[in-house]
């Protein structure tokens, strides 16, 4: 979020230092992605997207460890630092498994409101606002277990593991685009 008064491409700002102001909240907020990779798995299997195979709690761990070790092993993380993000990781999974049973559950209210004798529309609305809620929670949960990963790893690793994924992303849109 921005919180100044002047907007985000301020003229009377030299380019290279809105360059640096931007990238400084991106790569620690980015860097720490490294359980966002992890995590990916809990994201999306827990919501019902991904590979069918991300949405068993085991297998999710699984992947997420060898995803959150390839990641740190790029930037030279101890294996202290490798046990600890792991641990985190597996910490979200769990907490967001939890979440997908109670989505489900929903969802099946959400489908019993639509098929039933009469739309009832505020029911309907209540089971969105309350679908939102739960997304809500998934979100900042993994906000949290990223900034907690992000406290294990250095500013020299952070960095490290942004620009990885920056370069992942863009490898990601070229192999979309072709």
């Amino acid at each position: 979020m921005h919180h100044s008064n002047r907007p985000i491409s301020d003229p009377t700002r030299p380019p290279e230092a809105a360059g640096r102001k931007k990238r400084l909240p991106l790569a620690a907020l980015l860097a720490a992605a490294v359980l966002a990779m992890g995590a990916a798995a809990a994201a999306r299997g827990p919501f019902g997207f991904g590979p069918p195979g991300h949405r068993d709690p085991e297998r999710a761990r699984e992947h997420a460890e060898l995803v959150v070790e390839r990641a740190l092993t790029r930037v030279e993380a101890t294996p202290e630092q490798v046990t600890k993000v792991q641990a985190i990781v597996g910490e979200t999974l769990d907490d967001l498994f939890a979440l997908r049973e109670s989505h489900e559950g929903l969802r099946g209210e959400i489908v019993a409101a639509l098929t039933a004798e009469e739309i009832d529309r505020a029911k309907l609305e209540s089971l969105r606002q309350e679908q939102l809620a739960r997304f809500d929670a998934a979100s900042q949960r993994i906000l949290v277990a990223i900034a907690d990963a992000g406290e294990v790893l250095t500013p020299r690793q952070r960095a490290a593991v942004a620009e990885h994924l920056a370069e992942r992303r863009a490898r990601h849109h070229r192999h979309w685009r072709d």
